[in-house]
């Protein structure tokens, strides 16, 4: 179909007329657009690009916005230092339990983990041989003894009592009697040793023979171990042993009770330091009447050190660290300002000694010492600038304990 001359010549007249009426109107909206940018850019025009006003610095936006913070305070007492190390329990006795001479197992009187008394016994031996031979020592020694008596028949007759000693002495060695009490001496022990015995109150452990097994002297056949108390060892290293003293109180947490915290005493302090690993072998004892815990657990411990009466300290997550010095946020009420709000004041600070909850504030030429009492925060304070609008949303210091 083609369209007539005519027909399209009207139809471009039409769409330049509509273009050119559009051109004020768009021209319009740009003007109008531009004038509110201007309007709005003169809002900001003479204010400063620098720090915002004081009552807003900090708080990273220009407007009026407290950040919510937790608050503690600067205490003055004792500071009490601790150690933390790690180890494994111990029992606090072991003995091995071995055979004396050779034989076959006839009887096992416990098995591992039976609880056994001192002197019970716990593995016999078969006996017989030694027996035959306790009876064969019994009869040389009646032997020696009747050769004894004839050759000192008429030896009461003789006045001198040194001269009687003598002949007594050379006649004992002569009739075999002296060896004849040793033999049998040592053929009772023997026969003793085929019921052993456990040394002391414990449990079995580490029963290696089965009933009718047949033993070596010198081989080891069991051990008992003694649980209450239990022994913990931990490695201290050099620098940290001078806190310490015997006596002193440990906590002990255990990988086997996640839920639970044992509580113990420094029982001993070795006092040689391995000068491979600079540490030295610290022992806690503690209690295991129920005998829950066993030898070769592994074990955390902080053992409590010396106390520092009359010091100056905060918990130790006020402190901050930036460009490798340490800083407080000091607290500041704003006068007449909305209750719980006020600035976070960026202070300076050095350091002391410290335990796992405290640290110790100390005097500096080149910092502050805020003083008992001043309130620091303790929550948020990783982000904070100096002078931040700071909101209270926990006052920590009101519900923490003393340290």
């Amino acid at each position: 179909m083609h369209t007539p001359v005519g027909r399209t010549s009207t139809w471009w007249l039409w769409v330049a007329l509509t273009l050119l009426m559009s051109v004020p109107v768009a021209a319009t909206s740009w003007r109008l657009i531009a004038d509110r940018g201007d309007e709005r850019r003169g809002e900001f025009a003479g204010a400063p690009y620098g720090d915002p006003p004081a009552t807003d610095r900090g708080a990273g936006s220009g407007m009026d916005h407290a950040i919510p913070v937790s608050v503690d305070t600067v205490r003055l007492g004792t500071l009490t230092l601790q150690v933390s190390a790690t180890g494994q329990t111990e029992a606090s006795d072991r003995a091995t339990v071995a055979a004396h001479g050779t034989g076959r197992i006839v009887g096992l009187a416990a098995k591992e983990s039976d609880a056994v008394r001192r002197g019970q016994v716990v593995v016999r031996l078969d006996a017989r041989e030694y027996v035959l031979a306790v009876r064969q020592a019994e009869a040389e020694l009646a032997e020696a003894e009747s050769r004894y008596r004839e050759m000192t028949l008429f030896d009461d007759r003789i006045e001198d009592p040194v001269v009687r000693e003598e002949r007594a002495d050379a006649a004992r060695a002569k009739s075999g009697l002296d060896r004849a009490e040793i033999v049998l001496g040592r053929a009772r022990l023997d026969l003793a040793h085929t019921a052993l015995t456990a040394p002391f109150a414990g449990r079995v452990a580490n029963l290696l023979v089965d009933e009718g097994e047949y033993v070596g002297a010198g081989e080891e056949i069991l051990s008992v171990v003694d649980v209450d108390p239990v022994l913990v060892e931990v490695q201290v290293v050099e620098s940290e042993l001078r806190w310490l003293e015997e006596g002193a109180n440990a906590e002990i947490e255990l990988v086997a009770f996640p839920d639970s915290v044992f509580h113990g005493r420094i029982r001993s302090i070795n006092p040689v330091v391995d000068p491979e690993t600079r540490t030295a072998r610290v022992t806690v004892v503690l209690a295991n009447p129920e005998g829950r815990i066993l030898p070769g657990m592994f074990a955390r411990v902080s053992l409590e050190g010396r106390s520092f009466e009359d010091r100056i300290m905060v918990p130790k997550e006020v402190i901050v660290e930036r460009d490798d010095r340490k800083l407080v946020f000091v607290f500041e009420s704003i006068p007449d300002g909305p209750h719980g709000e006020g600035l976070a004041r960026w202070v300076y600070v050095a350091t002391g000694m410290s335990n796992d909850r405290y640290v110790e504030l100390v005097e500096s030429a080149e910092t502050e010492l805020p003083q008992p009492g001043t309130l620091v925060i303790a929550g948020g304070n990783y982000t904070l600038i100096h002078d931040a609008r700071v909101r209270i949303a926990f006052d920590e210091g009101a519900e923490a304990e003393a340290p």
